[in-house]
């Protein structure tokens, strides 16, 4: 359900706005992936 809000609001907001999520979101995963990597 969740995924399914996303992609609603996705589509309602510009696409400026939905690559600067999409960035966040990669930033983030990068982050999490080197934080694991060090543990």
């Amino acid at each position: 359900m969740t995924t399914a809000s996303l992609i609603t609001s996705t589509s309602t907001l510009p696409q400026t706005t939905t690559t600067t999520t999409i960035s966040t979101l990669s930033s983030t995963s990068t982050t999490t992936t080197t934080t694991t990597q060090q543990s």
